[in-house]
């Protein structure tokens, strides 16, 4: 007797326990769905919010030549690239940046998107792209989703020599300095930003105002 009851004890049990189940999971699932989207979605907030400090830093930089600040970009999710006021619509434009993270970009000259978020023709821009799978600007469809363009600054750079974090590739050379062009994924390879202090200088070489950053070390 003792041993049936104990047998109706446990298919008791496992029955409520499926019944838990089919009645909880689809809440569960949900609720870590929510926080799940929260999480990513306050990512992609914090990239946005700190490109525009990232702006704000760079016309900052004008006045004070110098100074590092915290930044983060999302890793795997976006690209910062700055477009000197020389480069233009042609993708043969070797003022233009080009990317070095992905094969198919490393022969391809970014044109500079004008009229597009907020970048202007005659005016150097910082804009925000989505990192796509793949080459990412091979070809015209990778828009970006915002931009910020400055009337003082002629050139953005890196110096030479930063670091594969950077993955800017044609260089330009000022001061008997090489300078290659601005380009910074979350994720390049084996390399992510994350969230670290960037260096920014501000340097003016004949007239020309020259815009570069750097890792702060």
């Amino acid at each position: 007797m003792g041993e049936k009851i104990s047998l109706q004890f446990i298919i008791g049990i496992i029955l409520s326990l499926i019944v838990i189940i089919f009645v909880f999971f689809p809440f569960a699932k949900g609720i870590f769905g929510f926080l799940w989207g929260v999480f990513f979605r306050a990512e992609d907030e914090a990239t946005f919010n700190n490109f525009q400090v990232l702006s704000n830093n760079i016309q900052r930089v004008l006045a004070e030549k110098s100074i590092s600040v915290p930044y983060y970009i999302k890793s795997g999710s976006y690209i910062l690239v700055g477009f000197n006021k020389d480069c233009d619509l042609g993708t043969k434009n070797r003022n233009c940046p080009q990317s070095g993270c992905s094969s198919g970009d490393k022969k391809y000259y970014i044109p500079k998107p004008i009229g597009v978020a907020g970048c202007s023709l005659n005016k150097a821009c910082l804009c925000l792209f989505r990192d796509t799978f793949g080459a990412d600007f091979e070809g015209e469809d990778n828009l970006p989703l915002i931009c910020n363009s400055f009337s003082h600054i002629d050139y953005f750079g890196v110096r030479d020599g930063e670091g594969e974090l950077f993955s800017g590739r044609n260089k330009r050379t000022f001061l008997n300095q090489e300078y290659k062009s601005f380009v910074l994924y979350g994720k390049c390879g084996g390399y992510e930003w994350g969230a670290r202090d960037i260096q920014i200088t501000h340097v003016t070489v004949d007239d020309k105002s020259l815009v570069l950053f750097g890792i702060n070390q």
